[in-house]
């Protein structure tokens, strides 16, 4: 092989996917900060380590902002608008050369990392790839939001096996790295032939992390592949960050419906428990006044995660409709690989009808419990209207019977003569006290009967 290029193509959203947070806005800079570290740490491109005084989302003093960016500059990052040459650098008798490559596309940050091991000879054996530390570009290091793919390009002779040759070069390139390959696809790309690999990271507790594509472009015959490849490079670099997004957006929506699910679950079992508490009526205000308080804030959850299914829903047709354009784009220059078609056919429509069913399938449970929030509302108003005249009755029995019983005993005159006995123990009359007290008593209950009686609920179903 010669002519040997890898390339990093790295893709990270620079603000939050639905709504604004902080949090997410300053992890946005979170690739760039990775890319940095890389240079400071694993490949010491001076350039690379000092990556933030090259783009224009940082301010004079280092600082990240993501308003800094002008309209000339929303592709580009770089202050030159041009590729970032990053030199050479020589790890354990390997040099290698560099070049960054930083962008804006829309939401996303796009990074092209393309490095250029120099070897000793013009055709390399593929066991000298080994030498190369591919463990520093892995999503691991990168973090990624979106995902990355890796790029391998070399030129071959016709003789030669190229399905043996992309094979081996990623066993030698990955001999060192914790990953499982799985090999997709194989098909013709710019006249060259194109090898598609899904690899996936494992960590030290032996998990998977996320996946990332590999790519193995090997040119075998006397093409112009380097020249259809730069005609292509903005179209190939936004069709691969719409792959990307295309992905995430599924892969969110997944966890969208769980999470709405176990919502539904739990509002399902509180509309159980309400058919139970609305059959006592003596004890239900209570307890609905309990469900009304926590119910709303459920309900708003699940409200939450229809509409945010909603809006993924929208960025998975906008961004196929993307993916649609650039491969319509790449295809008036050169040939594509069927399975590229097939992604956007089979894929691409597959996972829009199933956010479009998991959005079906929740909506009618949305008006179905705002329904039982306002009938919850109005019983809960009903019953306590009901109870607040019950205790205004009340109050006014008592009220007027007490009233009553108050007139009646100062109307004796009677009411401040001590009560005395006389030493023999006798009580030869009923003192004037008692007497007050006892008619004070039957004025109180007369009256409160008579109140009773006018303030009764007529029965509604009694003939006029």
């Amino acid at each position: 092989m010669k002519n040997f290029t890898i390339s990093l193509l790295a893709f990270h959203l620079h603000s939050p996917f639905l709504e604004y947070s902080e949090k997410n806005h300053q992890e946005g800079k979170l690739l760039w900060e990775n890319l940095a570290k890389l240079g400071a740490q694993y490949l010491p491109f001076l350039k690379l380590k000092y990556l933030r005084h090259k783009l224009t989302c940082y301010d004079q003093n280092g600082n990240y902002n993501l308003d800094l960016k002008t309209q000339e500059n929303n592709w580009w990052m770089s202050k030159s608008n041009q590729t970032i040459d990053l030199g050479l650098i020589e790890i354990e008798n390997l040099k290698i050369e560099g070049n960054l490559q930083p962008f804006i596309l829309n939401d996303t940050y796009a990074a092209d990392l393309t490095l250029i091991p120099k070897f000793s000879e013009e055709k390399i054996d593929i066991s000298q790839l080994k030498q190369f530390p591919i463990k520093n570009l892995l999503p691991s290091s990168i973090q990624p939001s979106l995902g990355e793919t890796l790029l391998i390009y070399g030129e071959i002779d016709p003789e030669i096996n190229p399905q043996e040759i992309a094979d081996k070069c990623i066993e030698n390139l990955f001999n060192s790295a914790q990953i499982k390959l799985i090999f997709l696809n194989q098909s013709e790309l710019f006249n060259s032939l194109l090898f598609e690999y899904e690899a996936t990271e494992i960590n030290r507790d032996n998990n998977q992390s996320q996946s990332f594509k590999i790519l193995v472009l090997l040119k075998n015959s006397q093409t112009e592949t380097l020249q259809l490849a730069e005609k292509s490079y903005e179209w190939i670099l936004q069709l691969l960050c719409c792959r990307h997004k295309i992905n995430f957006i599924y892969q969110e929506s997944r966890n969208l419906y769980l999470q709405a699910k176990k919502s539904y679950n739990k509002l399902e079992t509180q509309m159980e428990n309400f058919s139970k508490i609305i059959e006592d009526p003596k004890t239900r205000l209570e307890s609905l006044k309990q469900i009304l308080e926590k119910i709303p804030k459920d309900y708003l959850y699940y409200s939450r995660y229809l509409r945010d299914l909603k809006a993924h829903k929208t960025a998975l047709e906008t961004n196929t409709t993307n993916y649609k354009i650039c491969l319509e784009k790449i295809e008036n220059i050169s040939n594509i690989p069927q399975y590229w078609q097939e992604f956007l056919d089979k894929t691409c429509s597959l996972w829009h009808r199933q956010i479009e069913t998991d959005i079906n399938y929740l909506s009618p449970g949305q008006q179905l419990f705002e329904q039982m929030i306002n009938t919850i509302r109005a019983i809960t108003e009903t019953d306590q209207i009901e109870s607040d005249r019950h205790l205004e009755r009340t109050i006014q029995i008592i009220g007027v019977g007490l009233g009553t019983g108050g007139i009646v005993a100062s109307s004796t005159g009677h009411i401040d003569v001590p009560f005395t006995l006389k030493p023999t123990g006798k009580l030869e009359t009923i003192h004037p006290v008692i007497l007050t007290l006892i008619l004070s008593i039957l004025a109180t209950l007369l009256a409160g009967g008579i109140t009773w009686h006018l303030t009764k609920p007529k029965n509604k179903n009694q003939n006029n």
